[in-house]
């Protein structure tokens, strides 16, 4: 018979939430990772980033202030997220630079971020 006590039972309870910690750790540094390497190129926005089509509040704003604002607010909030603070707040930030980043970026250029995909590319074929 199966106890509430049982061994099993207190392995499940040890490791409860520690899948959703190692989620947070991860996502959290890939995101202040992003960020250090745009912050670490420059505040002035790259051409590629510059020639974007943005979402419609954010596109009111300048390239190069588009991109230091992105930056900083990757960083930061990765960080945030691996250190546990705020960590609602700080996804919910991280959440719409990524609809941005689906929505100006990869739509078009693809997931690698620098060239048009191959789906792509016979995606726009097949709708012309």
């Amino acid at each position: 018979m199966h106890s509430s006590n049982s061994l099993p039972s207190r392995a499940r309870e040890k490791i409860d939430g520690l899948g959703l910690l190692l989620l947070r750790l991860w996502v959290g540094q890939e995101f202040a990772l992003a960020g250090f390497r745009k912050l670490s190129s420059g505040w002035t926005a790259p051409s590629w980033f510059a020639g974007l089509d943005f979402p419609i509040f954010v596109g009111w704003l300048p390239a190069s202030l588009n991109w230091g604002i992105a930056g900083v607010a990757e960083l930061l909030l990765g960080i945030a997220l691996v250190l546990g603070i705020a960590s609602r707040t700080a996804s919910l930030g991280l959440l719409f630079i990524t609809y941005v980043a689906v929505y100006s970026v990869h739509f078009d250029l693809g997931w690698a971020g620098g060239t048009r995909s191959t789906a792509m590319m016979a995606w726009d074929s097949r709708c012309r």
